[in-house]
């Protein structure tokens, strides 16, 4: 995943998650990667936090004293570093693994898609009882294709419910996959339900005149 970021109006980037620890990146520095809308705060994309983290809790040196003055209170011998606490460290640990973590945007559910081919479907459904559809003798075709379309997107719809669940257990494979899978079933009943709708307006409007 890259990502750019907003510096005093100039855009920079791209940058992997790792790279952007050495771009002087804060909790308000406006980011943007494929998925978002416009421009976030860091603090609000939650894959940068740990990247936020490891920013906030780098250690920080503490100058050597000056020749015959003590050392400053609190400070290590370490090359003037000040060693973390064990609660910091831990914390530094955690926000290091999940930044080793290879971050994949969680792929489109088609959750609203299935649930509109649905309720249009039973729509049409309803409409059927309107216009010459019974009298053409196809309305047994008709209420046919409108089941099918129903179906379909009932079955696109239970799909995409395991497509976040998947993601989340980091099987990200599976997840890209059946997304695929939720867009062509959810697809079929679509053009089910588009073709549904055509054959009523076609017997609501031209029915009547072609059989004068």
């Amino acid at each position: 995943m890259e990502y750019y970021i907003k510096y005093y109006g100039q855009n920079l980037g791209p940058f992997t998650r790792k790279q952007l620890l050495w771009q002087n990146l804060h909790s308000y520095t406006n980011v943007w990667r494929k998925g978002l809308e416009q421009w976030t705060p860091a603090n609000k994309v939650e894959e940068l936090k740990p990247v936020l983290t490891l920013i906030n809790n780098m250690p920080k040196c503490t100058p050597p004293p000056l020749p015959g003055m003590p050392p400053m209170a609190g400070a290590a011998s370490l090359n003037g570093v000040k060693p973390p606490s064990p609660k910091k460290a831990a914390k530094i640990a955690q926000a290091q693994a999940e930044l080793e973590e290879e971050f994949v945007l969680c792929p489109k559910t088609w959750r609203g898609a299935s649930l509109f081919v649905i309720i249009w479907s039973a729509i049409i459904v309803v409409l059927s009882w309107i216009g010459s559809l019974e009298e053409s003798g196809n309305i047994g075709l008709y209420l046919a294709g409108c089941a099918a379309a129903i179906m379909f997107g009932a079955v696109a719809y239970l799909m995409s419910g395991r497509i976040v669940p998947t993601y989340n257990n980091k099987e990200y494979a599976k997840a890209e996959s059946l997304s695929k899978w939720t867009n062509a079933v959810m697809q079929v009943g679509f053009w089910l339900a588009a073709l549904m709708t055509y054959m009523w307006i076609y017997h609501l409007f031209m029915w009547p005149y072609l059989n004068r």
